[in-house]
């Protein structure tokens, strides 16, 4: 499998689609203009998605499946994971997909549609649904295909409980994705989710797969150097 830290800044090229689409109208009913700004935003993104295509870690990301406890247990992330799950929670609870599950704090707590504070809140929320459904699904592929290549007998408890995440973070990042662009424009939604989910997947596959110690490599820090500026601009 391709190191997450390589493919999390590649979705900036997504990011460039969004903009060139909804400039064009190329989606039914959606058509924005772009201002200098914007325009300037879209060249840098390209130019920092090249960098990292360049610079990032490369070969295949070995997943030990016996390892991933210990992996999964460390400070680091647990220190994000803990957080993510109260946010998630508490956009759920603020944005339940069920109206009849509404309770009045919930209503008087609620951001006010067209806000960009309601438009951030579940751009920021469907990242990192987005991001733990990216990662579930990296191991759930390599569980299944441990599995069907015979060196497993049976999915871990680790593996099953990333199909359940993969199970349920992957729709409630589409339901909090569409609340956010039902709140702002699409040029502002798009960038925001985009730009966090390429800094979260970043991150796990740094913590959890050490995957940054590639960069390290000789004319050393050229290739960090590098690849920190294309994260920044992709």
């Amino acid at each position: 499998f391709a190191p997450l830290s390589l493919l999390a800044p590649l979705g900036g090229v997504a990011v460039v689609v969004n903009a060139l689409m909804t400039r064009f109208g190329c989606v039914c009913g959606i058509k924005e203009r772009l201002s200098f700004l914007e325009w300037l935003a879209t060249f840098l993104v390209m130019c920092g998605v090249a960098l990292v295509a360049f610079s990032g870690p490369g070969g295949d990301t070995q997943v030990v499946l016996a390892d991933l406890p210990a992996q999964f247990s460390q400070p680091a992330f647990l220190a994000f994971l803990i957080p993510a799950m109260v946010l998630v929670c508490f956009a759920l609870f603020l944005f339940p997909p069920c109206r009849c599950a509404e309770i009045k704090l919930a209503v008087r707590l609620r951001p006010a549609q067209g806000t960009p504070t309601r438009s951030a809140l579940s751009g920021f929320t469907a990242a990192t649904c987005g991001a733990f459904s990216v990662l579930a699904l990296k191991i759930s592929l390599f569980t299944i295909i441990e599995f069907a290549a015979g060196r497993i007998a049976y999915p871990p408890p680790l593996s099953i409980l990333c199909f359940l995440v993969l199970a349920t973070c992957a729709p409630l990042q589409l339901y909090l994705l569409n609340l956010s662009l039902a709140a702002g424009k699409a040029t502002f939604c798009i960038p925001l989710y985009l730009s966090l989910l390429m800094l979260f997947i970043s991150f796990f596959g740094g913590v959890l797969f050490y995957e940054f110690g590639s960069l390290m490599r000789d004319p050393y820090p050229l290739y960090l150097c590098l690849y920190i500026a294309g994260c920044l601009l992709a």
